[in-house]
């Protein structure tokens, strides 16, 4: 029994003393929303010591929390004007909001197949989608691995293109000491639970153009001429994330660390493959990333992940394609009252966009052989090892020594 609970698997989040006291020190203020008035929060609210607080931490001028990083997305395209008739280029492997947040202003979503080493779009691939309608790129820098996107934000500004930077899972990642989200004219980032710097729920909006930041502010509240929305975020959530923030590069730092043993411990070229961060860039390890070997079928690699989970090892696959998520392909449902054929339409053939029959052979591919570990503090050298010997254990036991041999 002393064995099973030592390598037991770390779970999050983690709260302690200190964010207990900062949601005491709230309550104590008896007002738990962040009010404000056309000027600004008012400089009693936690959320606007928040929004100060990560400008300095990401190094962006302005910051405007939201509800949620689905609400955060929303409100950047809806401050960048992108409506009815408007293209929005996305990655067709990414989290649902990323996508579904270009259907909620009624703009049409155009998927791009990613690149194996970046997982996220070439600029090669983007630019076979542009048309004359397309107003913006959504670029999302999957599970904390920052990637080189200096080409694709010189495209964009050549092409007059505005880039959102969908940074949810990238809290503490940079690309040569310049912080994740912060290279294009609006960032988002997420505050649930389950992600680097967890505040129950809450997101994040980041600019460095104090137009756009002065209308993501009128916009985020009730009472602006334009359509308005209440995408505040709370006082509560506000204050476990202002006090969680000290923590997130020392608990940051213990990712990389588990993350590297585990990479160390299994190899190179194996069964399984760790994915590190690239050179010149740093990682906030949301997700820890393993490859599996291109020659496993995909039975084993189902069978695999199966066996992980039934050993308490919170191993999983990512998301499926967009493109064939129903979100997409129900042309009933409607969009603030629009049907959404009306919305899914080809700018060059006038015909019904046929989403879930389009090709994107990369993310297909990659579909069942992209793995994600959970990686949260605190972990043990003996749950490494643990890892290890199941791996060991499920190819023993599938009949695949030749890769079993590499990992004794």
């Amino acid at each position: 029994m002393k064995k099973n609970k030592n390598l037991k698997w770390s779970t999050w989040p983690k709260y302690d003393k200190k964010n207990f006291k900062a949601l005491k020190n709230t309550f104590k203020k008896n007002s738990l929303v962040a009010w404000g008035d056309k000027k600004g929060l008012f400089k009693n609210s936690t959320v606007g010591k928040l929004e100060k607080k990560f400008s300095s931490f990401v190094n962006s001028r302005y910051s405007k929390g939201v509800g949620n990083a689905t609400q955060g997305l929303h409100l950047a395209l809806a401050a960048l004007n992108i409506k009815l008739g408007d293209e929005v280029i996305v990655s067709v492997y990414s989290f649902i909001s990323s996508a579904s947040c270009i259907l909620m202003q009624n703009a049409t979503p155009v998927f791009v197949d990613i690149e194996k080493e970046t997982l996220i779009p070439s600029l090669e691939s983007i630019k076979k989608k542009i048309t004359i309608r397309t107003k913006a790129l959504i670029i999302t820098n999957l599970f904390g691995y920052a990637e080189d996107l200096s080409k694709i934000i010189k495209f964009c500004k050549d092409k007059k293109i505005f880039l959102i930077e969908d940074a949810s899972h990238a809290h503490g990642s940079f690309f040569k000491k310049q912080h994740v989200g912060t290279f294009g004219d609006i960032g988002v980032f997420s505050f649930n639970e389950r992600k680097v710097l967890p505040g129950g729920d809450g997101g994040m909006i980041v600019t460095n153009k104090k137009k756009i930041s002065d209308k993501l502010y009128r916009l985020r509240s009730f009472g602006d001429n334009d359509l308005s929305y209440n995408f505040r975020l709370g006082e509560l959530n506000a204050a476990i994330i202002l006090s969680k923030l000290s923590n997130l590069k020392q608990e940051i730092s213990l990712r990389r660390k588990y993350s590297i043993k585990l990479s160390k411990i299994l190899g190179n070229d194996l069964f399984l493959k760790v994915r590190l961060p690239k050179k010149n860039t740093s990682c906030s390890f949301y997700r820890l990333i393993l490859e599996v070997n291109n020659k496993i079928s995909k039975k084993h690699i189902f069978n695999f992940v199966n066996y992980m989970r039934r050993n308490k090892i919170p191993l999983n696959f990512t998301w499926k394609p967009l493109n064939i998520h129903s979100h997409f392909n129900d042309k009933i449902y409607l969009v603030n009252g629009i049907k959404k054929s009306f919305i899914l339409k080809n700018f060059k053939t006038k015909n019904n966009l046929d989403y879930k029959n389009q090709k994107y052979p990369v993310a297909k591919d990659l579909l069942t052989r992209i793995l994600e570990l959970e990686i949260h503090p605190p972990l043990s050298s003996k749950n490494i090892i643990h890892f290890k010997k199941m791996v060991k254990k499920f190819l023993l036991a599938n009949n695949l020594n030749t890769y079993e041999q590499k990992i004794i």
